[in-house]
C-alpha cells in the first residue's frame, strides 16, 4: 500500500465517521417520529416478509371444549416484499488526494455531507409518498388506508357545500374532529383506535387558533377536542402539524391523517443506517451512499386512515 493510499484510507474514515455525527432532526419518517420502523435487517437481505390482518375478528364464547372456535390465521394475508436502494456518490481525483497530502491538509467532508443530507432526504420522501414504479408504499399512498368522507355543508366560502374546513364554521370543524376519531373505533367495534391525527399547517393553525364553540373561556378547537378525547381510553391523544399534507387531499385540498401509532399497527420497513461502498472511476476514487428501503406497511385493518379537508 503506497503513502497515498494509506492517506486516503485515513481521510475516508475521518469522512465516514463525521457522516455516522451528522443529524437530520426534520426528517421525520426516516428518524421514526411519525411511524414506528422496522429495522431488523441486514444489507446482505434482499426481500422481506410481513402479515397484513384483514380483519379484526372476535372471539367466541366457549361451552365445554369447543372446537368451533373462529380461526385467527383466517384473517392473515402473508405478503413479501423486496428491498429498493437510493443512493449517490461523491468523489475525489486521485491529484487533489496528492495535494492535500502534501500540504498536510484534510480533505474537506463538504461533498459527502451533502451526498448523505440528499440521500436522506430522498429516503424520508420515498418512506413518506412510496416509490410507485418499485411498488413500495408510502404512507400518503397506502392501499388498504380507510378514506373519512367529511360532510360537505360549508357555507363560508365562495363554494357552496364545501367539504374544506376553510369554508366551515368551528362548530363543524369539531363535529369532523369527532368523526375522524369515532369512525375506527365505530367499525372495529372499539378493537382498533387512532391516538394521533396530523394536520397541514393550514389546518392546524385553524383548530390551535379558532374559539371551540359554546366555551366562554375562549378554549381553543384543538384544546376542546383533545381534551373531550382524553376521558376515553381509546381517545385521540395527539394532534400535529404535518406541513407536506397541503393540497395532498382530494382535488387539491389538504389532507388529514389519523393513525394508531403502537407497535403492531403499521410500519415502516428499511435496512438501517447508510451502505457505503467504494469504486474506482477512472481518476476519480469514489464512495457510494445508499438506503435499503422497503415500503411502509399497514399491518392492521383500520390502523390508518385519510380525509380531506
Amino acid at each position: 500500500m503506497t503513502s497515498l493510499d494509506t492517506f486516503y484510507r485515513q481521510q475516508h474514515t475521518r469522512i465516514l465517521a463525521e457522516l455516522l455525527e451528522a443529524e437530520y432532526p426534520e426528517l421525520s419518517m426516516l428518524n421514526g417520529d411519525v411511524i414506528p420502523l422496522d429495522t431488523e435487517f441486514t444489507d446482505t437481505d434482499d426481500t422481506y416478509e410481513f402479515s397484513f390482518i384483514t380483519k379484526l375478528g372476535s372471539a367466541a364464547l366457549i361451552a365445554g371444549c369447543a372446537s368451533d372456535t373462529p380461526r385467527v390465521t383466517a384473517f392473515i394475508d402473508r405478503r413479501a416484499g423486496r428491498f429498493q436502494k437510493v443512493g449517490n456518490h461523491y468523489s475525489f481525483c486521485k491529484e487533489d488526494l496528492r495535494k492535500a497530502q502534501k500540504r498536510g491538509v484534510n480533505l474537506s467532508a463538504t461533498d459527502a455531507l451533502v451526498a448523505q443530507e440528499i440521500l436522506k432526504q430522498t429516503a424520508d420522501q420515498n418512506l413518506m409518498y412510496g416509490m410507485a414504479n418499485a411498488g413500495l408504499y408510502g404512507l400518503l399512498s397506502q392501499p388498504n388506508a380507510t378514506i373519512v368522507n367529511l360532510p360537505a355543508d360549508g357555507q363560508l366560502g365562495l363554494t357552496p357545500n364545501s367539504f374544506k374546513w376553510a369554508d366551515k364554521t368551528a362548530e363543524q370543524i369539531l363535529r369532523d374532529l369527532s368523526l375522524i376519531a369515532n369512525t375506527p373505533r365505530n367499525l372495529s367495534n372499539y378493537i382498533m383506535w387512532h391516538d394521533t391525527i396530523y394536520l397541514s399547517m393550514n389546518a392546524f393553525d385553524k383548530v390551535s387558533q379558532a374559539v371551540a364553540p359554546g366555551v366562554t373561556s375562549g378554549e381553543t378547537l384543538m384544546s376542546f377536542f383533545l381534551k373531550t378525547q382524553a376521558f376515553n381510553p381509546k381517545g385521540v391523544r395527539r394532534i400535529l402539524p404535518m406541513p407536506i399534507l397541503g393540497g395532498e387531499g382530494v382535488g387539491g385540498a389538504d389532507l388529514v391523517i389519523s393513525l394508531n401509532s403502537r407497535e403492531g399497527n403499521i410500519k415502516a420497513v428499511l435496512v438501517p443506517g447508510v451502505q457505503v461502498e467504494e469504486y474506482t472511476q477512472g481518476k476519480d476514487l469514489c464512495t457510494e451512499l445508499s438506503h435499503s428501503l422497503g415500503s411502509v406497511i399497514q399491518l392492521k385493518n383500520l390502523a390508518l386512515q385519510y380525509a380531506s379537508v
